[in-house]
């Protein structure tokens, strides 16, 4: 439950750093974008899986 709010908390903002790449296609960008969005939820201490690891 704790894992999904904060997922949707952050979603503003992965999806602000989704836009910021969308238009680049080359996989050094699309690198760049995951490592991004990774430090984002690391720094919340948020786990994409978190939710499913619970069902």
């Amino acid at each position: 439950m704790r894992a999904t709010q904060r997922m949707q908390v952050l979603q503003p903002q992965i999806q602000r750093i989704q836009r910021k790449y969308a238009a680049r296609k080359d996989p050094r960008s699309k690198e760049a974008m995951q490592r991004e969005i990774m430090a984002l939820q690391q720094r919340h201490n948020a786990n994409p899986l978190g939710s499913y690891l619970l069902r």
